[in-house]
């Protein structure tokens, strides 16, 4: 007898706070299909700063994603992401999703031993006749079925797609997290993002090392829990650069460059940039550096 589970069936899950967190203007990310970058586009300044002070949105997560479903309420489920190490649940993090935008899959036929890894910003999804589905994101991470000269061809919830050899991976052993992250110079931040639409800081963090295959902490504050505990002296390329407020709590995370720079997605109105940390506030708050790759 198969067992199922649920799964994300859209490029961008969106995880809010509450059923009651999403405004009217939020409605295009919250169908299915999805209208992320109509979203994005139609969110000024002011809109984008209500998602993390009125804390509206906690995380997101990409298609295929597992969760766990505790309930349904209405149109809605209340989620775990189970790829999301958290302190908030031990069992990842929690969250509420439309109904929509979720489905499920058969066990057996997603968790596969290969699996391929976008490692583009983005990659154009193709259906069997080779007609573009959709668009996904960075780190966006399918079942593999098979490859041809120049597509591969994944598990989709309730189909079969095709990606582009150039913007994929199955083999990730010779992946660099630097390389990775270098894609992103430009992208505006995002509270709670997890794509390649938007990263607030522990996402973008937390995007590369997924990418790379190894699965990290969501936030900051969780991050610095754990990894190899690195003295500043011995800093190296590719660690984690911590960050705390006058109160002592970690408030940021960027990825350490070298030559006393970082890359990181700093906040809301901002775009992902490389700093020299020397002379900023930065440096002043640097309290931890942790190491996940060697």
């Amino acid at each position: 007898m198969s067992e199922f589970m649920w799964v994300v069936d859209v490029p961008v899950a969106t995880i809010w706070t509450s059923p009651q967190s999403p405004r009217d203007i939020d409605y295009p990310g919250l169908t299915n299909p999805l209208h992320i970058e109509l979203w994005y586009k139609i969110l000024n300044h002011n809109l984008r700063l209500e998602l993390s002070d009125k804390q509206l949105t906690q995380s997101q997560a990409l298609l295929g994603e597992e969760v766990i479903i505790d309930n349904f309420e209405k149109e809605w489920a209340h989620i775990i992401a189970v790829n999301q190490p958290t302190r908030k649940d031990p069992r990842g993090y929690p969250g509420w999703i439309p109904i929509q935008q979720i489905t499920q899959v058969e066990k057996n036929e997603w968790r596969t031993k290969q699996q391929v890894v976008v490692i583009k910003p983005q990659a154009t999804l193709y259906n069997k006749d080779k007609q573009p589905l959709m668009k996904l994101s960075f780190a966006t991470t399918l079942p593999f079925i098979k490859d041809s000269i120049n597509l591969v061809e994944v598990k989709l919830p309730n189909a079969i797609g095709y990606l582009s050899k150039d913007d994929v991976t199955i083999n990730r052993e010779n992946l660099d997290i630097i390389d990775l992250g270098m894609q992103f110079i430009g992208l505006p931040y995002f509270w709670g993002g997890m794509s390649s639409y938007g990263y607030d800081c522990s996402g973008f963090t937390y995007s590369i090392h997924k990418a790379a295959g190894v699965i990290i902490p969501r936030d900051a504050s969780d991050q610095i829990k754990q990894g190899k505990r690195i003295s500043l002296k011995h800093i190296s390329q590719g660690d984690l650069l911590f960050f705390q407020n006058k109160k002592g709590n970690v408030h940021h995370v960027g990825l350490y460059v070298g030559e006393g720079r970082m890359l990181h997605s700093p906040h809301t109105g901002k775009s992902l940039e490389i700093i020299k940390i020397d002379k900023t506030k930065y440096e002043q708050e640097l309290c931890a550096v942790r190491r996940y790759l060697d």
